[in-house]
């Protein structure tokens, strides 16, 4: 049978990739709309128009720059916070700052009149 030193290394890479996995399906979600968006491009280009759907005044323009921006920030916003669920050691490390932090962002009894 498998040690228990066997054992605990297959729960970590079952956990690691299970992480990956996580990463991967929150960047291919975020970025199916960029996808759709190239996509409608290239059939209306190929398709025999000559207006371009990137003119200011299309509603298109708006749609690809809105869809464009906030796919890269809502996956920069939720990275983070996926580590922070993922990795106990650094919820262990922060911890401690993060009570810190919120202590000192609280007012103290001496402020109050």
């Amino acid at each position: 049978g498998l040690g228990r030193g066997e054992k605990s290394g297959n729960r970590g890479k079952k956990y690691a990739s299970m992480t990956i996995v996580l990463f991967t399906l929150l960047y291919v979600v975020l970025n199916i709309p960029t996808l759709i968006y190239w996509i409608m491009m290239l059939i209306h280009f190929h398709s025999g128009y000559t207006t371009s759907l990137l003119k200011f005044d299309h509603p298109y323009y708006f749609y690809s720059n809105f869809v464009e921006v906030l796919s890269v920030a809502l996956n920069s916003l939720l990275n983070p916070v996926l580590y922070l669920f993922r990795m106990k050691e650094l919820r262990k490390y922060l911890s401690p700052q993060i009570r810190v932090w919120r202590e000192d962002s609280q007012p103290s009894t001496s402020d109050q009149v």
